[in-house]
């Protein structure tokens, strides 16, 4: 099982560096988010990036990195034929899906990390008043955390979705819908609780720590939930290869 594992990690390194040096618009692609987030929206919020805006972010930005990778996991193999290729060698299904999984867990959310580092120094250098900005050691576990969560989910939902398409464009469209759809019903679902709900005032009583593990454990049980799914379709190869 180890042995498959660090097979598939070096699979996925190899071709996710390959599509960075062989896919100039892709990494433009990555540049363009780099200079977004990490130099516009400090430039745009000013003084307020580091307090508020830079731990929204800090949550948001890896489902623009999370779900290109997942949705190409499988239907990207599928497209380009080596799908086939990849469930005839003699690897375990666990070692496949857990492989995946962690390339690409690690690029968005270390990814994720390093912009909002950058951001945090673009802040500071137009920051008028003496001193260093910088996060309290409690928002900093309550980003990097959350963020990672967020991110096992992303891929997970990806991943789940990607091995029942039969394109990667397919596969896009459908997590945006998904997601989309999510945050709207969460939304929504806030919306509807009366002004004094418990759950309105939740922030106010629990520390922003609890309700991060809180959060962030949830989506962990989920993303746990979609990966039995998936890896029980990759123990039948026949529903992989339709």
């Amino acid at each position: 099982m180890i042995a498959d594992y660090r097979a598939m990690l070096w699979k996925e390194g190899r071709e996710l560096v390959a599509q960075f040096i062989g896919n100039r618009l892709r990494l433009l692609v990555q540049l363009g988010i780099v200079a977004y987030f990490a130099v516009l929206l400090p430039l745009i919020f000013e003084d307020s990036w580091i307090p508020r805006h830079a731990l929204i972010f800090w949550v948001l930005l890896p489902s623009a990195l999370a779900l290109p990778m997942a949705a190409d996991s499988f239907a990207g193999e599928r497209e380009r034929h080596t799908l086939e290729t990849l469930l005839a060698l003699p690897l375990s299904p666990r070692a496949i899906l857990a492989g995946k999984l962690t390339m690409q867990v690690l690029w968005a959310w270390l990814f994720t990390q390093i912009v909002v580092g950058l951001s945090l120094i673009t802040a500071n250098l137009i920051d008028q008043q003496p001193g260093v900005q910088w996060f309290s050691g409690q928002t900093l576990l309550f980003g990097a955390g959350l963020s990672l969560a967020v991110t096992v989910f992303l891929n997970s939902l990806g991943m789940f979705v990607s091995a029942r398409m039969s394109g990667v464009k397919q596969a896009q469209m459908l997590l945006g819908l998904l997601v989309i759809g999510l945050g709207m019903a969460t939304a929504f679902g806030l919306s509807l609780l009366p002004a004094n709900a418990a759950l309105r005032q939740a922030p106010q009583v629990l520390p922003a720590a609890q309700l991060a593990l809180a959060g962030g454990g949830i989506l962990l049980l989920i993303s746990q939930g979609l990966l039995l799914l998936t890896l029980a379709r990759l123990k039948r190869p026949w529903q992989m290869l339709k």
